[in-house]
């Protein structure tokens, strides 16, 4: 029985459960807003994950911020070797939580929100470098996607970041208008 569907109708950690509790192996394949995902499986072990910007648990960090997309489970392929080290029952609460933590920026990946830098923020602020040059870059107008692979960031790690930048007072998040 071919496993797809649409993520607006089944949350990941659902098709994780059903292909965990299914011990199937192959490979789930998401495509979403122009990215694509590809999660492998062995006997319903989760066994390497890979995304644009990340490979691993990363990856899979990366696919649990998407909520729109279309996935399909191929069986019968060649696996890669193993990167995950945890299983599928912290792997699912790790990307849960991902999920919570990067809820109010994840949206500028989509283009449902987007990012400003603000005048100033109050007080002294310190930033990395690496935020440093997001800002720069956002300063610049610079697309999001060319930023991430520019300085070789994960979606998630760039979540981070953005929060970060977000909660200095450095940017604010605003709703894009749909036209």
């Amino acid at each position: 029985m071919p496993v797809k569907g649409n993520l607006k109708d089944f949350k990941l950690e659902e098709i994780l459960q059903m292909i965990t509790s299914g011990k199937k192996s192959g490979k789930l394949e998401i495509n979403s807003h122009r990215r694509r995902y590809r999660i492998y499986f062995k006997n319903g072990e989760i066994l390497h994950a890979g995304a644009p910007f990340s490979n691993g648990e990363d990856a899979i960090k990366d696919v649990f911020l998407e909520t729109y997309g279309a996935f399909e489970f191929i069986q019968n392929i060649i696996l890669p070797p193993k990167t995950i080290k945890k299983n599928n029952t912290e792997i699912i609460f790790q990307g849960l939580s991902v999920r919570e933590e990067c809820s109010e920026i994840k949206d500028i990946f989509t283009g449902e929100v987007k990012l400003i830098t603000t005048s100033s923020p109050s007080g002294e602020v310190s930033i990395s470098e690496k935020e440093w040059k997001i800002l720069k870059s956002l300063a610049e107008q610079k697309n999001i996607n060319e930023i991430l692979e520019k300085e070789e960031l994960s979606y998630y790690k760039a979540c981070k970041i953005l929060k970060n930048l977000v909660n200095k007072g450095l940017l604010k998040t605003v709703k894009t208008e749909v036209e």
